[in-house]
């Protein structure tokens, strides 16, 4: 019987190699992108969503958004001013850490700050988000939702119970108070009433001008 492809073994040298080439490969692309674009922004996101990221993507495909690999980004950027790859530049070293992002474009600095300003999006709260608000749910029909969710909604905490083929609310219900850490089961318990507690936007931390670095909050 043939060996099967997965038996194989993969050398641990090799994997280096691989590896190295890849961040390499980073470093360059990086490098580059200094050279090319004129004003770089040192950014987070709050409530970091795959599908709007996608989208800001979308509408700044003249651009380029690096996430992650922040201490390969810090090795193309340089940390001091005796290995920086531009005047100056090191200094943006300086503020990347934790979940940041660095956003390389040619736009004109207004247009940047104003497009992140208004680009906000309303989202489901997900589990350990810190509920800003209370929401309370009156007792009574929950005209809203199938007979045959009356189980789920029960296995989530929620005292209901059916009757004639309808979701009966036995109580008031707070579903969140202000000020309290999201559960599993609450966050999808706002998700089945439509309730949107979280904001995804983007924070520009720190702008790079090409000369100098500015802070922006």
């Amino acid at each position: 019987m043939p060996k099967s492809k997965r038996d194989r073994p993969i050398t641990l040298s090799k994997t280096k190699k691989q590896n190295r080439h890849r961040t390499d490969h980073l470093v360059e692309e990086i490098q580059a992108n200094l050279e090319k674009y004129t004003n770089i922004y040192i950014f987070t996101i709050n409530n970091m969503r795959n599908s709007k990221l996608k989208e800001v993507r979308a509408l700044w495909k003249d651009s380029r958004i690096f996430l992650g690999k922040l201490s390969i980004i810090k090795r193309a950027i340089g940390t001091t001013p005796s290995d920086e790859f531009i005047p100056n530049i090191h200094k943006i070293s300086q503020h990347i850490n934790g979940s940041c992002g660095l956003l390389f474009t040619n736009r004109e600095h207004n247009e940047v700050v104003n497009f992140f300003e208004n680009f906000r999006n309303q989202e489901y709260a997900r589990a350990g988000f810190v509920a800003d608000r209370d929401i309370l749910i009156s007792e009574g029909p929950q005209a809203q939702f199938s007979h045959s969710i009356e189980p789920y909604l029960r296995k989530l905490g929620l005292p209901v119970v059916l009757r004639e083929g309808v979701i009966l609310l036995e109580k008031d219900t707070h579903l969140c108070n202000v000020g309290e850490v999201l559960t599993p089961e609450q966050a999808r318990l706002l998700e089945l009433y439509n309730y949107k507690l979280a904001e995804f936007f983007v924070t520009l931390q720190s702008w790079f001008d090409g000369k100098d670095l500015h802070m922006l909050s």
